[in-house]
């Protein structure tokens, strides 16, 4: 059989003695830009990686415990802190609900977030786009799973489900930027804040 088309050129071929890529932008240069306009609000600024992975609700754990090392011992960084990183985690998808890793990272972070004054966490897809849902991530603190429970939500029905979306929805805790038209991964936020 002939092809319609030629082959594409291959490492090496004369069409590329002239081209140059350029990275514009990356999570890592997203990330230290946060971090610097964060310091520049008087937070302490920790960025921690930009190569985050792994499961949504294990990394969301491990920012919880992040955040009650922050409140209780002052550490990694002395309040007030930002903390930051970013990345790209998954999701093992075993409900029929709706939302993302974002999402999912942030419900589960919520759950060792409750009964904390004073921090909270925002993950979101610096495309605008978590999942299959029409919004960016979402923002927990140390209420959000006492209010959910006041509003008669089972938060852990929720994160079964992989349903996120529909749960911080109803809690107005979704962040919404719209399709921003760029994808350079994930940003995870963690404010802590010194008590009044």
């Amino acid at each position: 059989m002939k092809g319609n088309h030629e082959e594409s050129p291959k490492p090496g071929d004369p069409r590329f003695a002239k081209v140059r890529n350029i990275v514009l932008g990356n999570n890592a240069v997203a990330l230290e830009s946060a971090a610097k306009q964060a310091k520049e609000m008087g937070f302490n600024s920790l960025l921690l990686s930009s190569y985050v992975s792994g499961e949504a609700r294990h990394v969301g754990t491990v920012f919880a415990s992040i955040a009650r090392e922050l409140m209780v011992r002052d550490k990694p960084v002395s309040k007030p802190a930002a903390i930051l990183a970013g990345g790209e985690t998954t999701v093992t998808v075993t409900g029929t609900g709706r939302g993302g890793r974002n999402g999912e990272l942030a419900l589960n972070a919520a759950f060792g977030l409750a009964g904390l004054e004073g921090v909270a966490l925002a993950s979101f897809g610096t495309d605008g786009i978590d999942g299959l849902s029409d919004s960016a991530g979402a923002i927990v603190d140390g209420l959000t799973i006492e209010r959910a429970k006041e509003m008669g939500l089972n938060p852990l029905d929720f994160l079964r489900n992989n349903d996120s979306h529909n749960f911080f929805k109803q809690l107005n805790d979704l962040i919404y930027t719209g399709p921003t038209g760029t994808n350079v991964n994930d940003v995870i936020i963690m404010v802590g804040l010194t008590k009044s």
